[in-house]
């Protein structure tokens, strides 16, 4: 069945309006776009708080889907937004229809964001949340951050049971940004129901290109 909603999990430190730059491409190709903000960024920033964890920002994408009686909807997460991502498809099942990982790790249950990066970077982040209250320095960028909860990256993924099979599955694969991400997509390759493709660019998909995310959206919404 067609998707026609395309609900956008921004990564760490950014906000919805990270995926301004495919809006309008969306919108021209049929799918309506749904960019979710995470509590403690973006509009939603006076929220920000060392308590917020994955279930607190998958919960977010939750309620926004159920508000909004969205059915048949893709999920796409850039960067740290393929955990909360995933963490909320569990409770949005039967509303799924297509899910996209941009340059994202795929959990899998009991797993943290931590635990997928080196143990040395890992360790690092760790230390820096804890000379800071738990959360991690809004970084400088070429736009607007905002802090991070380092419970976001340590609380594990918890599943109720395996993630239903016959939902098409797409790792969009930075071949700029060098990472774990890309051992896991070897692993991925040729599994039931996944496609990975690779784009030339670096971590920001979204800005570096655009053009080539909505073609991927939109191909894969049909």
């Amino acid at each position: 069945m067609p998707t026609r909603h395309a609900v956008l999990v921004h990564g760490s430190f950014s906000s919805e309006r990270s995926w301004d730059p495919i809006l309008e491409g969306l919108r021209a190709g049929g799918v309506t776009p749904h960019p979710v903000c995470l509590p403690g960024h973006g509009r939603r920033a006076d929220e920000s708080s060392p308590t917020i964890d994955l279930h607190t920002h998958a919960r977010a994408i939750v309620e926004h889907v159920v508000a909004h009686d969205l059915q048949s909807i893709m999920l796409v997460g850039h960067s740290y937004g393929g955990m909360p991502m995933t963490q909320a498809w569990d409770d949005l099942r039967g509303r799924v229809a297509a899910v996209v990982y941009v340059d994202a790790g795929v959990p899998v249950d009991g797993q943290c964001q931590l635990e997928m990066l080196d143990d040395d970077i890992a360790a690092m982040t760790r230390q820096i949340a804890a000379d800071n209250g738990g959360m991690l320095p809004a970084p400088t960028r070429d736009h607007e951050t905002w802090p991070l909860s380092i419970a976001a990256l340590t609380t594990p993924l918890r599943l109720r049971e395996p993630l239903p099979v016959g939902v098409p599955r797409t790792l969009v694969l930075a071949t700029g940004n060098t990472g774990y991400h890309h051992q896991q997509a070897q692993e991925l390759r040729g599994q039931p129901d996944w496609t990975v493709i690779e784009v030339d660019s670096g971590h920001n998909v979204i800005g570096e290109q655009p053009e080539f995310l909505v073609d991927t959206i939109l191909h894969c919404s049909r």
